[in-house]
């Protein structure tokens, strides 16, 4: 338990020290989630970045907030801290 643990802290750590620098990344990506769902790939026309989807509604959500005037950016896979 203590190597995952210790897998999971160090995924973190990149995870954030990358945020920091200004550089967003999904943590959970398109590629590692189940084979059997539904995973879409769309390329933001406002951030010029691949999002990673995990469900239909989460690509539907994402269209939306791309189409929005006042949107900048949007972050998906953000996780919470509770």
């Amino acid at each position: 338990m203590i190597l995952k643990l210790n897998n999971v802290n160090k995924i973190l750590t990149n995870w954030l020290d990358s945020l920091s620098k200004g550089k967003y990344e999904p943590l959970i990506k398109v590629w590692s989630g189940p084979k059997g769902t539904r995973r879409h790939l769309y390329k933001g026309i406002k951030s010029g970045r691949t999002h990673h989807f995990l469900s239909d509604g989460e690509k539907r959500l994402g269209i939306v907030r791309d189409s929005l005037p006042e949107t900048v950016d949007y972050f998906e896979q953000y996780p919470l801290y509770v």
